[in-house]
């Protein structure tokens, strides 16, 4: 089917990818959507099914077997009008509806003018009217949650692009934007969470309902709001499954969009927004050893804190001192060591200045390692001690760990003699308890 219908040409392209998924196996919507690939490519078609737009159906609307609009317009047209305006209600919804979550979604429907009335109790009934009419069913992996076939929420966006539905339709992309805002904020702690199991639902649950929280944060930048919490469990969660080009794509796409908002939005809390968009991109480029974007995008955050916005003394302390510490391995990657140097040292300064002092260790074990690049091995071991100082003072078994390994490795090496002694005097043990493990 991709030969007939010329998309082979486009078997490298991530978009074709994420078009493939979206219509999830549906012969029919694959056959109509893919048809637009002769004259568009498939970020163009997929825009256009996520939009609902009535361009990319080429078939007969009278012939269900040829056009989406006709596959469904049938089962519509039957529904009660307060069962169609119900079902409209899942226009922005993709791929997938998780069922226990309709009573959130239904009161922020509620809270919407013009909608309040609608029969929300029906939801089973409805439902269950769509699975016979082979629109929707059960998730085949997960529990509580219901699939769609593409046609429907294309078919439904495309009823709210008539101009006399336009009060519902922003009506339902507010309430969705709405609740899809609290969704990604718990799907975003659930992520960051130190429990494993909590942490590998917030994935799951992130995977499943990627392309709805994609949805969300196109609408918050359509309305030109707050992006924070679907932005932040989109990009975690492409951290999370280490896909950094996706995550620098989608970075680079909102900032875009960012720079669209009115210069007096972003003076107040979307402007920090906007700086935590350009900072995980910067991180990403960094990732991606593409340092000369890293380097570009870190000093225009940098840019930003100092002269756009109005840090506080706290705020300055960390995330001003954070970008030098970033700048730094940026200019440390490309083996520049003065720069990289100059930039560690502008960081610590801040870090000292104010009483940061697990924040100065990070900054002496990264001293450190670049002064072992260097071959300075004196050096590099003053260094890892101060880190290793800090870390003691904290019980930060972690960094403590890797510093020990680093020391190790240079005690072995023979240059520094008097290193055993020195850690022992830090980690209140005996040169010889540390020289022995430092050989094994």
């Amino acid at each position: 089917m991709l030969t007939q219908q010329g998309a082979l040409r486009y078997l490298n392209d991530p978009a074709l990818a994420d078009l493939l998924k979206l219509l999830a196996g549906f012969p029919l919507a694959i056959q109509v959507v893919l048809g637009n690939l002769p004259r568009q490519n498939p970020d163009e078609v997929l825009a256009a099914l996520r939009a609902g737009n009535v361009d990319l159906d080429q078939g007969d609307p009278q012939d269900k077997t040829t056009s989406i609009l006709g596959c469904i317009d049938y089962a519509f047209s039957n529904l009660a009008p307060a069962w169609q305006k119900l079902l409209l209600c899942l226009a922005p919804f993709a791929s997938v509806l998780y069922v226990l979550g309709l009573s959130a979604y239904s009161a922020a429907l509620q809270r919407q003018p013009g909608l309040a009335e609608l029969p929300f109790a029906d939801w089973d009934k409805l439902l269950q009217e769509a699975a016979q009419r082979g629109l929707l069913g059960p998730h085949p992996q997960f529990e509580g949650f219901l699939s769609l076939q593409p046609v429907l929420p294309f078919f439904l966006r495309s009823c709210l692009k008539d101009p006399a539905q336009a009060q519902m339709k922003t009506a339902v992309e507010e309430a969705f934007r709405e609740h899809y805002y609290r969704l990604a904020g718990e799907l975003y702690q659930l992520m960051k969470s130190k429990q494993p199991q909590e942490k590998q639902i917030g994935q799951v649950f992130t995977g499943l309902e990627y392309e709805n929280l994609y949805t969300a944060l196109q609408l918050a930048l359509t309305a030109k709001t707050s992006i924070l919490n679907p932005y932040a469990a989109l990009f975690y969660y492409l951290d999370a499954i280490h896909d950094d080009t996706g995550g620098l794509a989608l970075g680079v796409a909102v900032l875009d969009k960012l720079n669209d908002y009115p210069a007096k939005v972003l003076q107040g809390r979307l402007g920090s927004e906007l700086v935590s968009v350009v900072d995980s991109i910067a991180n990403r480029h960094l990732k991606l050893k593409h340092f000369a974007d890293a380097e570009a995008s870190y000093r225009k955050e940098l840019d930003i804190y100092e002269n756009s916005l109005e840090p506080g003394e706290e705020l300055r302390g960390g995330t001003i001192a954070g970008i030098w510490h970033q700048l730094g391995a940026v200019a440390q990657g490309q083996r520049q060591w003065e720069q990289a140097d100059d930039n560690y040292h502008k960081a610590l300064a801040i870090f000292i200045e104010f009483n940061d002092r697990h924040a100065q260790g990070i900054i002496y074990f990264q001293l450190g390692t670049m002064s072992e690049m260097r071959q300075q091995r004196a050096e590099a071991g003053n260094y890892y001690l101060q880190a290793l100082t800090i870390f003691a003072e904290y019980q930060d078994e972690h960094c403590l760990g890797i510093t020990l390994r680093n020391l190790a490795h240079l005690w072995q090496t023979g240059v520094v003699p008097d290193l055993s002694q020195r850690v022992a005097e830090v980690l209140g043990m005996s040169a010889e308890d540390v020289a022995a493990q430092f050989a094994t």
